[in-house]
């Protein structure tokens, strides 16, 4: 599968692979490669990825990012994806501030994301700048769903904290900091 595409510059890296740009051959669409290796997961954590990739699967909304394919060779995992441009984290990062009607545009998009997923019992369990992707008209893009689960129960859910260390211990922080103001 990996001869349909022309693999062009990489465009991220993360915990778990990397992304390249890429076209797509004979048709030239530009897509996102997603290639996570295999070497060094467990069993338990290979599942998770194939996980990962059936939730996508069944994913169709403007404000996630979409999966046009995905494959496995001997050494990775390979998500095709549609493509964005930009990352909100990068775009945060170089203007420290955004307008107030962006900042309400970006949430009301990340809003709707989440009333989706939510719908169909999927939470994705690492909202953070980083996963929010930003195509070429503005539509935002919500992406990553590695710590994605689908059918959960609150009781399951209760149980079950995941996300990035930074991000989990500086929410917590602040809603044990709101929770102290409202006791007093």
């Amino acid at each position: 599968m990996a001869q349909h595409y022309k693999q062009m510059e990489k465009i991220g890296e993360g915990m778990f692979g990397s992304v390249y740009r890429a076209r797509r051959r004979l048709t030239a669409q530009i897509v996102a490669l997603k290639y996570i290796p295999k070497k060094g997961r467990t069993g338990k954590e290979r599942e998770g990825l194939r996980g990962e990739i059936e939730i996508l699967k069944n994913l169709k909304h403007d404000n996630i990012i979409l999966l046009l394919d995905a494959f496995e060779t001997a050494e990775s995992f390979c998500l095709v994806l549609e493509y964005a441009r930009g990352e909100l984290f990068e775009v945060l990062k170089q203007e420290q501030r955004l307008p107030e009607l962006l900042v309400q545009d970006v949430a009301r998009q990340l809003v709707l994301s989440l009333h989706y997923l939510h719908g169909r019992r999927i939470i994705h369990r690492d909202m953070k700048p980083q996963n929010v992707l930003i195509s070429a008209n503005g539509t935002v893009k919500l992406c990553d769903f590695g710590f994605a689960r689908s059918d959960v129960n609150r009781a399951a859910l209760m149980k079950s904290i995941k996300g990035t260390p930074l991000y989990v211990r500086c929410h917590c922080k602040r809603l044990r900091r709101h929770a102290e103001s409202a006791i007093l």
